[in-house]
């Protein structure tokens, strides 16, 4: 059980490190490889406790103890078995807690980087409108301006026509 507070203890870093923005993927990974092999050799040590245990109770044995001594080794050896097997299933647990931890932070920086794209590409839109509008604004006091010079072109050549007419009729008239 000791070993699984370790690993967990050891795997609750890697969302600070993530938090941090500083850590990379590479990072992550070399953190959870390195918990990995602190869980194997955690295991190991255990193994080889549970070996020692196992093989002093087996000299015991050899020397003559009593029949009594012999029930408790085989007990003892049945429970070291199932604590070894719960051990496992607890560090597997841990491992595939690890790896999806892992895989939830690198989801939550995915959908981080898209919110940030999204604003970024609604700030561009809201500019675009913006620039659109003074141009549309432009545009039409361009062509008011235009319009009125037409009109006054236009108004300026009719009276020209107006008084050539005038001077035509007078010249006929004469």
């Amino acid at each position: 059980m000791e070993g699984s507070l370790d690993i967990a203890a050891s795997t609750h870093g890697l969302p600070q490190m993530l938090a941090s923005g500083t850590t990379s993927m590479q990072q992550l990974k070399e953190s959870l490889e390195k918990d990995l092999l602190e869980v194997e050799k955690k295991k190991k040590l255990e193994e080889d406790k549970a070996s020692k245990t196992l093989k002093n109770s087996h000299e015991k044995l050899s020397i003559g103890e009593t029949t009594q001594e012999r029930s408790n080794t085989k007990m003892l050896y049945g429970k070291t078995k199932e604590q070894k097997m719960i051990q496992d299933e607890d560090n597997s647990h841990q491992l595939v807690n690890a790896n999806l931890t892992l895989k939830l932070e690198k989801t939550e920086i995915k959908l981080q980087e898209t919110e940030n794209s999204l604003l970024d590409l609604e700030e561009r839109h809201r500019q675009a409108n913006i620039m659109i509008k003074e141009k549309e604004f432009l545009i039409f006091n361009l062509l008011s301006t235009e319009l009125e010079n037409a009109s006054s072109d236009v108004s300026n050549l009719f009276t020209k026509i107006d008084r050539k007419d005038k001077i035509e009729g007078r010249n006929r008239i004469v």
